[in-house]
């Protein structure tokens, strides 16, 4: 039954967010000018169609069930529903904030997203190499620190944390700080 309910508030899911869109900006004036949301029901399901596909794909893994051969095949439905959505994601939201901004008015100026795919790429780029980038150093960063604090029984209570990428955040850590040579206890 819960799927049910799950499948049917994803089908209305568009319809709601267009009415809660003309709602709010129907309510809501400047200087005494109404904003409206002229969008219609076909575009915002236009809008939100490529959601759909990993959510069939998902929907149909969390479907299938009992025999021991579905369950294989939802096992490897899964993960490539996650990576269906996680490459399609900027251009999903590329898509929901092309309808909303292209659909919003106020008085007889309707607005217009001008911003193409490729900048929600970028911007999804830019933010998936930083934090890649900070995991990276904080994970050098911590190896590095358990090392300088030279704690062996670390090792002992948790083996294979400081491991292969801790030494190579010591080996870099000391490279740019100009030491060389590895330095048990002195």
């Amino acid at each position: 039954m819960r799927r049910f309910l799950l499948l049917l508030l994803l089908m209305l899911w568009p319809a709601l967010l267009r009415a809660s869109m003309q709602f709010r900006l129907a309510n809501t004036s400047w200087r005494g000018l109404r904003f409206r949301f002229d969008g219609d029901l076909s575009g915002a399901y236009r809008a939100v169609l490529p959601l759909f596909v990993p959510g069939a794909l998902a929907l149909l893994a969390l479907f299938m069930g009992g025999d021991a051969a579905q369950h294989g095949a939802a096992a490897a439905l899964a993960p490539l529903s996650a990576l269906a959505a996680l490459l399609m994601f900027p251009w999903l939201l590329w898509r929901l904030k092309k309808y909303q901004h292209d659909h919003y008015a106020i008085g007889q100026i309707q607005t217009q997203l001008r911003a193409g795919p490729g900048s929600f790429y970028g911007l999804f780029l830019k933010t998936l190499g930083l934090t890649l980038l900070a995991l990276v150093a904080l994970w050098f960063g911590i190896g590095s620190l358990f090392e300088w604090l030279a704690l062996p029984w670390i090792d002992h209570l948790l083996p294979g944390l400081p491991s292969w990428a801790g030494w190579l955040g010591l080996i870099a850590s000391r490279q740019l700080l100009g030491q060389r040579g590895c330095h048990a206890n002195s």
